[in-house]
């Protein structure tokens, strides 16, 4: 079967992983491709260590697992992961790691030129050379290299691929932009602002706990993996968004998989290297953070039942309340779901402490009320004993 990727429900990906294998006699391979969203997309402790210790069970049982990962990754998120859940070392050993390193300069040159080969496409002088010194070193230069060869072939006259078509994509480092400027550019006032709405609930923020015990904090934005369906409700009109969602598919630039049908920006580098989304990114900043966080707390509220004890409460719930009415277009919540839930439970117990506190101040008001009565009544019977007496 195909590989599987964590996600942010990484338990339920490796059961239908495992339920795709069935039963066989002998040992099964598990393949899970990008195992860094384990930190990057799901940011429930429990769920990762049910996740790692579901694999280590089927690597004890006989079965084979290969991990992939990106090597930044393994310092910043997994090493301090395995440091807190000892039980795992075993299971990720350095010695059962193999590196991948970068590409150099004549491996490039061998992966842009060999298919090529292959199939008859012949470079213009230069072409290739540009390619390469422009990607050498360049941390996200195999993505981009990709996409940007997509766009030569479009681009292609006949079976050769000259500098100016190199020049019209933007070259190397600017074909993902350029392309996703074209599309934003080609679209009418409302549909911009559809789109818009798409990237953002297309990306989250990362949220990273430094070594030294400080504060959790939020780092860069990542791309995000969400049903198409919860996307046309989110992000307005459904016919609309629809539209606008198969402009960006058919550019390359955002793309769907697997069932029910999940949506994700096509790669990591468009969300780096689009201008247009960076500077809305920031623009909205402490909206995205904020929504990722209540999206997280909700969904930890559900799990636990609604045990009431998870709900926000005091300048928490007053936040929250602020950013709602600050980033009400951003923080849209009018769809319903968890989140919507989870608010409307955090207001009701707040309703419902306010009615108590109030009952109580009412229940001490009649004490005293009734204390003074007592009070007044017992000074009476003792001036009515002192008279008759």
């Amino acid at each position: 079967p195909s590989p599987i990727v964590p996600g942010d429900q990484p338990m339920a990906n490796l059961e239908a992983l495992i339920d795709t294998l069935g039963e066989s006699e002998g040992p099964s391979l598990l393949v899970i491709d990008q195992f860094e969203e384990l930190f990057t997309l799901c940011h429930d402790n429990e769920k990762r260590e049910s996740f790692c210790s579901a694999l280590q069970q089927r690597a004890q049982s006989g079965d084979y697992v290969l991990l992939t990962m990106r090597t930044d990754h393994r310092a910043q998120d997994l090493d301090p992961f395995l440091a807190k859940h000892p039980e795992l070392q075993s299971f990720f050993s350095r010695e059962s790691e193999l590196a991948v390193p970068p590409l150099s300069a004549a491996e490039l040159r061998r992966a842009i030129e060999e298919p090529a080969r292959r199939v008859g496409l012949k470079f213009e002088k230069g072409v290739v050379d540009r390619l390469v010194n422009d990607l050498v070193g360049e941390p996200a230069g195999l993505p981009l290299l990709q996409f940007a060869l997509k766009k030569l072939w479009d681009h292609k006259s006949r079976n050769r691929i000259t500098l100016d078509s190199l020049d019209t994509i933007g070259g190397p480092l600017g074909a993902l932009e350029r392309s996703a400027e074209d599309v934003y550019g080609n679209l009418i006032k409302e549909d911009q602002s559809t789109a818009r709405r798409i990237f953002q609930e297309l990306v989250k923020p990362r949220l990273w706990q430094p070594e030294d015990g400080t504060k959790t904090r939020w780092t860069e934005f990542t791309r995000r993996r969400i049903p198409r369906e919860e996307l046309l409700v989110t992000c307005g009109a459904s016919d609309r968004v629809a539209d606008v969602l198969e402009r960006f598919i058919e550019a390359d630039l955002i793309r769907v998989a697997g069932s029910p049908v999940q949506v994700e920006v096509v790669h990591e580098a468009l969300v780096r290297n689009w201008a247009r989304l960076e500077g809305w990114l920031q623009e909205t900043s402490e909206a995205l953070q904020f929504r990722y966080k209540l999206d997280a707390d909700a969904d930890k509220w559900q799990r636990r039942g609604k045990d009431p004890a998870y709900l926000y409460r005091g300048e928490e719930l007053a936040d929250a309340e602020r950013l709602l009415r600050e980033h009400q277009k951003e923080l849209d919540l009018a769809g319903g779901g968890v989140a919507k839930a989870f608010l409307d439970a955090c207001v009701a117990e707040r309703q419902r402490q306010q009615e108590e506190h109030e009952r109580q101040l009412v229940e001490r008001a009649k004490k005293k009320q009734l204390a003074r009565w007592l009070s007044a009544v017992s000074v009476l019977a003792i001036v009515a004993v002192v008279l008759a007496v």
